[in-house]
Order: structure tokens, then sequence, then C-alpha cells
């Protein structure tokens, strides 16, 4: 039996709250779906689809824990025996993806973030090096992300169990972030995504 959705007014802090979580655990789904893809595809060392998947990969785990307050989510969640890998993932991320930072990361072959300049006849091209997910951290961030997940619904529980409790009629809807005292704080969708 559908309710009417606007019985009960969630406050603005609960709201935000179930959507970071909601949107915690979309990321770590995305980030399993990206994984398992970068297992069957296989691409090769130092491919552009090896970059292409690293790219995604980095950038959708790191999502939530990149947010601004209140919604950023907080590095407790992560077990304490894959804090390596999340921490890896996180300074990737914000060295050599999101930003090229002159303090990036060294490898034995040299700074990360360097420029390769490739002089022939015809000129110069330059190229920027990008960080590559290897298998063996991906399969400890895969087994990361499968912990987060059920984290994640366990957090949104109460939220679901108190404001969609009956479900609300059938249909796509849209959650008020911020407005402080909405008259309508979940409101059909105006178009399918």
């Amino acid at each position: 039996m559908a309710r009417d959705i606007h019985a009960m007014n969630p406050p603005r802090s609960e709201r935000r709250t179930f959507w970071k979580y909601a949107y915690a655990r979309s990321s770590f789904v995305e980030t399993a779906i990206f994984l398992e893809t970068f297992f069957r595809e296989r691409p090769s060392f130092g491919s552009e689809q090896l970059k292409v998947h690293t790219i995604a990969i980095l950038t959708t785990y790191a999502r939530p824990f990149k947010q601004k307050e209140p919604v950023r989510l907080d590095q407790s969640f992560v077990p304490a025996g894959y804090r390596t890998t999340h921490d890896w993932v996180i300074e990737h991320r914000d060295k050599s993806v999101a930003h090229r930072d002159l303090n990036a990361a060294t490898a034995e072959w040299g700074f990360v973030n360097q420029l390769r300049i490739v002089a022939d006849p015809a000129g110069i091209t330059i190229h920027t090096l990008s960080a590559f997910m290897e298998d063996t951290l991906a399969h400890d961030l895969l087994a990361l992300v499968c912990l987060l997940i059920p984290i994640m619904e366990r957090e949104l529980e109460p939220f679901i169990q108190t404001h969609f409790n009956p479900l609300p009629a059938p249909g796509e809807y849209t959650l008020n972030l911020n407005d402080d005292n909405p008259s309508v704080w979940l409101e059909p969708a105006r178009s399918n995504i």
C-alpha cells in the first residue's frame, strides 16, 4: 500500500546523511563494476585502456572521501587491513589524476608526474604519465569495496525504515537536500537519467 511521502518530513541533516551513505554506496558499486571490467578485459601494462580503467577506478572510489563537510565519508569506515590500499588510491587520485602536483609520488624510474618529451624530426610531443592499476592492488580494492557496500547499506537502513516504510507510490523520486523545511522533501523526478 502506497502512502503519502510527505507525511514525515525528515530534517535536512538526516536527508544529507542519507545522501552521503547512498552516494558512497553507489560509488563503491560503480568501483566494483569498473574493477570487474578491468579483470575481464586485462589491459596491457602502459596501454591507454589501462590508463582509462585506472582513472575511472581511482576517481570513482575516492568520490565519497573527497566531498565537502557535512557529506564527506569518514575514513574510519575503511577497515584497518585495507588502509594501505585506501591510502594508495587516495594519494594517486589526488596527486596524479585529479591534480598534477609537483610533490607527487616517485617510483624507481623517477617522479610520477614528470613530463615525457619525445623528439623526432617532425618536432616534439609532450606526454604526461599516469598511475596504473596493478592486479594486486585491484584485487585488494575489489575486496575493500565489497566490504564497504554492506556497511553503507547498514548506514542507510534506519532512514529507509523510518521514511520509506511503507514504500511511496511506484515511481522515481529526487531528494530535496537544500531546504531546511521543504513542503516536499521527496518529489517525483523530472526526467529519467
